[in-house]
């Protein structure tokens, strides 16, 4: 392994990403050789995206204000988990030349889903640019070793790093990935609490067990998408949501995921708290600096910032976690105009709406307050087949 002489062109890096990943994928609850059997090609992959697109603007899940007449990349940039497996097609959704969102398609049928994400709003992320900042990062870090190429990585689902092998004088090698925003390295570690960074898989938690019943539902999911776009017949659509796109609330830094979605679902239910009332009843500080800094938020401190303090929200709200979540429960809660959180590991967002038709895949509307910046965020339409930890229910 050679250290690289410089930026190599992103499309050079996805030919290099098309041909195979260049990690040895790590120990993993996932069967290795299922998600390589199961992968989806490019071409397959464009094709369902061009047709979920159409039907999300047909069916007004997306404005047609916003996306009509808008185009699908051709190529899709590929991304792997942390593990050096393929992931997810992501394909740029442009119109007038000028970037609008992106939808991330699922690399391989396991994932259960072939629509990952579709993101509404502009995705500002220069892949180019934050390969040339890691690179110039690596070697102010690791001086005088050796490093792969780089790979896309969606590290801590939605975050996007690049990943690099890097080999030290000791002949000693060790996988560091940097954050493709705020290019910093990403601790090697599961995140605990919500704001907390570090690395998790999307293939983490799929059992071999569970590998028939995801390629059903993803097999079952294409083909409701097919028939609703060739024939154009109604399949029995449940949608609703209930915010407009100003009700985003960016989080304003990387650990106050839970303080921003509370402000968005409090300003939902009449009242407006300042981000740093909130951090304040959900103690979202941390204490080891001088003077104190923003800090991660638990989940009874989330809980109770709800239901319990007195100079909090004071409404109705309790926790779900995922192995006790029932889809329809939660469409009647929306249906009652009632939000809630959705929350991965590490990050907390808010929850104003759901899609689904009663063959094909189900979807939550996210409001995200800190991907992919803090002081943008996102809102996307996500597949409930992705990994989910828990959800607060807020009446």
């Amino acid at each position: 392994m050679k250290p690289k002489l410089g930026m190599q062109a992103l499309g050079l890096l996805l030919v290099v990403a098309l041909a195979g990943a260049i990690f040895i994928p790590a120990v993993s609850a996932i069967d290795v050789k299922a998600v390589e059997k199961y992968q989806v090609s490019p071409e397959d992959t464009h094709l369902i995206a061009q047709e979920t697109l159409d039907e999300f603007v047909s069916s007004g899940a997306l404005d047609d204000k916003i996306f009509a007449d808008s185009e699908l990349s051709k190529e899709p940039l590929i991304i792997y988990d942390p593990n050096g497996l393929l992931l997810f097609h992501q394909y740029e959704i442009t119109k007038d030349g000028k970037n609008i969102g992106q939808i991330r398609m699922a690399a391989s049928k396991v994932l259960g889903s072939p629509v990952i994400m579709i993101q509404e709003t502009p995705d500002p992320i220069n892949y180019q640019g934050a390969i040339t900042k890691s690179e110039e990062l690596l070697k102010s870090t690791f001086k005088d070793a050796e490093y792969s190429e780089p790979v896309l990585v969606c590290y801590s689902y939605p975050r996007i790093g690049i990943m690099y092998e890097v080999t030290k004088k000791n002949d000693k090698t060790e996988k560091v990935i940097i954050d493709a925003v705020e290019t910093f390295i990403v601790p090697n570690e599961y995140p605990k609490n919500s704001g907390d960074t570090g690395v998790w898989s999307l293939y983490d938690d799929i059992s071999p067990d569970q590998i028939d019943d995801k390629v059903e539902k993803w097999n079952n999911a294409v083909e409701a998408i097919k028939f609703t776009t060739y024939t154009q017949q109604s399949k029995s659509l449940h949608s609703k949501t209930l915010w407009e796109t100003g009700d985003l609330e960016p989080q304003t830094n990387g650990v106050w995921c839970a303080v921003a979605s509370a402000k968005m679902i409090a300003k939902w239910y009449g009242t407006s708290h300042s981000l740093t009332h909130i951090a304040n009843v959900m103690d979202a500080w941390n204490y080891s600096t001088t003077p104190k800094s923003p800090g991660g938020v638990t989940d009874p401190e989330e809980l109770y910032y709800y239901d319990g303090a007195s100079d909090g929200l004071q409404r109705d709200a309790y926790r779900i976690y995922v192995n006790h979540f029932i889809w329809y429960d939660f469409v009647d809660h929306i249906d009652n105009n009632d939000v809630t959180t959705s929350s991965i590991p590490g990050h907390v967002r808010a929850c104003d709406g759901y899609k689904y038709y009663d063959s094909g895949d189900k979807y939550l509307h996210i409001y995200d307050p800190g991907w992919p910046t803090t002081s943008a965020g996102s809102i996307y339409w996500e597949s409930l087949e992705t990994k989910k930890t828990d959800y607060v229910f807020v009446n």
